[in-house]
């Protein structure tokens, strides 16, 4: 019946002397597609295996039957990926051994003089805090010693001299004046020892600073400046804008 139909639509096109329209010749034969349709359909096609492409490399051309192509792309890039994922964990792992090399190179100086390595890693106030803490600590603690040696030395020539005397009140002279030195001896060797505890806590204190401090020598810092700096040419202040690319 639409054959029919159709036969007497494509007659009267005929009739009036024109070309009947392609679509209505195309439904002279059964499942015929129409123009419209092939270039609808070709549209669509395309459409779907670029989006299909786009999401996943190959699978357009798996789409459209183009299935040597497909297996290139997407062996191609599951290849490509594979290799910049084992590169990208190479640059970790040495990243990583960089680190630990550089936080141990920065131990081993401050372990050495304390704040070489807070000079090393550019930071000064700290490297000049811990150089000139630990020297005069030090100074302290030798004075202390110094102190508790000569008071131990002065009690044993006056326990030695109580020995040899005979005389009543030079032996209590000689006992008072060890009794004295020996104290003095005491709270020098007691202060020396408070120095020295204080000397080897910050020394300490500065081999974990420069550990903690040398993450920061690979930290890329990306922050943005402003500077008020003068320029020469117009004779006047401007403010200066500056970004880190790196």
């Amino acid at each position: 019946m639409d054959g029919l139909i159709t036969e007497i639509e494509i007659l009267a096109w005929e009739i009036m002397g024109r070309s009947p329209p392609n679509a209505l010749m195309g439904k002279r034969f059964a499942g015929a597609v129409t123009e419209i349709d092939v270039v609808s359909f070709e549209d669509r096609t395309r459409y779907y295996a670029t989006i299909r492409s786009a999401l996943l490399p190959g699978w357009g051309q798996f789409y459209t039957k183009n299935q040597s192509m497909g297996r290139a792309f997407m062996g191609g890039e599951a290849f490509l990926g594979i290799l910049a994922y084992l590169s990208y964990t190479d640059y970790q792992n040495e990243l990583d051994n960089a680190k630990e090399y550089q936080r141990s190179y920065f131990n081993i100086r401050s372990t050495l003089l304390p704040g070489w390595g807070q000079f090393y890693t550019k930071n000064q106030s700290m490297g000049r805090a811990f150089m000139g803490g630990e020297a005069f600590l030090g100074i302290l603690a030798y004075l202390s010693y110094t102190d508790y040696q000569n008071e131990l030395d002065n009690a044993k020539e006056y326990q030695k001299s109580y020995f040899n005397t005979t005389d009543f009140d030079e032996m209590r002279m000689y006992k008072e004046k060890t009794e004295e030195a020996m104290f003095k001896a005491n709270g020098a060797d007691d202060q020396y020892q408070i120095m020295s505890y204080i000397f080897g806590t910050v020394w300490l204190a500065n081999i974990a600073h420069a550990y903690m401090t040398s993450t920061d020598q690979f930290a890329v810092t990306k922050k943005t400046k402003f500077d008020l700096v003068y320029n020469p040419k117009v004779h006047q202040p401007q403010l200066r804008l500056s970004i880190a690319l790196d």
